[in-house]
């Protein structure tokens, strides 16, 4: 509900950047490899694909092979939505009723554009790199070769007002009064 939700920027940050895993969803309208069935209203199956990611400022990152099914589809500008979902513990109550979850999570709509400057997009494979990882273990490993940065392609997912949703529970169990005193933890 409401008492969940987090609006502080920096907070929101900090969530995205202690994750590493985002799910990304996207419509595949058209795609008849994704047709549900085939009458006068054609219907098809949404795709949700998991990724690493990294945030670089108001930004997310994505990375991945030019011909992968997700970098294609970030790249072609559809509309997406990102999840990013930390489970902090199981909240187990008295009844089943009140047991819950503890969590973080934040929901990104927007699209995404290919990074198509070379010297932007190797700064972008840094930084996925470094924060897939470690601070500087680009620079421990050897260069990647033109070749292999021709077969990546990399997308930013702009960071907009409005588009960010999170949400955060961190709390005990809402027993009720009358249950308090049942023999169960």
């Amino acid at each position: 509900g409401v008492k969940r939700a987090v609006f502080d920027r920096e907070q929101v940050y900090a969530i995205l950047d202690e994750n590493l895993i985002a799910s990304i969803s996207f419509s595949n309208d058209g795609d008849p490899k994704f047709l549900v069935h085939d009458d006068s209203k054609p219907e098809y199956y949404p795709t949700v694909l998991s990724t690493g990611y990294v945030r670089d400022g108001d930004s997310l990152l994505f990375h991945g092979k030019s011909s992968s099914l997700l970098q294609r589809r970030l790249a072609s500008g559809i509309p997406i939505c990102v999840s990013i979902f930390s489970l902090d513990g199981l909240v187990c109550a008295k009844t089943p009723m009140h047991h819950s979850v503890n969590y973080h999570a934040v929901i990104v709509y927007g699209q995404a554009f290919p990074v198509l400057d070379e010297t932007e997009k190797c700064q972008a494979l840094q930084i996925i790199t470094d924060g897939l990882t470690w601070k500087g273990r680009t620079n421990e490993c050897r260069k990647m070769n033109k070749a292999e940065i021709d077969a990546t392609l990399v997308t930013r997912l702009p960071l907009l007002d409005g588009n960010i949703s999170c949400k955060v529970r961190n709390a005990p169990p809402s027993d009720d009064a009358d249950d308090l005193d049942f023999p169960c933890w």
